[in-house]
């Protein structure tokens, strides 16, 4: 268990946690790790013909190769100590952003595997926490009702900065409309660190 962490920090992406777009995408990113705990499951649930598929390497590796290639050939950004910081500023008009039914649809696969790690976590008895980064402009908190509905069941408490308007009407702290540059991110982690800190300290969880 000394190798377990002492909690985890979950950033709601509805997304990509439980909507039905970038399913075929976030597969990509897992397939060279189809044989790790708990993925043989979900690569037999996306496709049964995986199970034949992933015996090659290759196949495994090569969905990835338009994303790799990129990388290697373009100036990577600076990378200090694992935070690669975005730079630039958004200079577009800052927008207020409504959501359709539409939009959040959920994937009955996606919201499935997202309970199953909540679970997993559960089982071992380490803390959960959800939170919510700024992004510019006024975003619409319906997006993410189904996952704050699941944060509320499972008393996992949410720190919510989307509509921040520490954040929201400045474009300095952005690269682009939902990507912070390093000093916004600088800024918010600053915020949102000092939270989690005090919130750990109020409820007896050392680290």
């Amino acid at each position: 268990s000394r190798f377990y962490p002492k909690v985890i920090v979950i950033e709601l992406t509805p997304g990509y946690d439980i909507y039905k777009n970038w399913i075929d995408q976030s597969m990509n990113f897992f397939a060279p790790y189809k044989h790790k705990y708990g993925l043989d499951s979900l690569f037999l649930d996306i496709d049964p013909t995986n199970n034949i598929k992933m015996l090659s390497n290759a196949y495994q590796y090569n969905s990835s190769i338009l994303r790799i290639l990129p990388n290697m050939l373009s100036v990577r950004r600076p990378n200090l100590d694992g935070y690669a910081p975005l730079f630039g500023v958004h200079k577009g008009p800052i927008k207020s952003y409504k959501i359709t039914p539409q939009e959040c649809e959920i994937e009955p696969l996606k919201y499935k595997y997202f309970i199953k790690v909540l679970d997993e976590i559960e089982a071992h008895n380490i803390p959960i926490i959800f939170t919510i980064s700024p992004a510019l402009g006024n975003h619409d908190i319906n997006y993410y009702k189904k996952l704050l509905d699941v944060a509320k069941s499972r008393n996992i408490p949410v720190f919510n900065h989307l509509n921040d308007t520490l954040f929201i009407y400045n474009p300095s702290y952005y690269s682009d409309t939902f990507h912070m540059n390093s000093k916004g991110a600088d800024a918010y982690s600053k915020i949102i660190g000092k939270e989690i800190s005090n919130y750990l300290k109020e409820n007896n969880i050392n680290l």
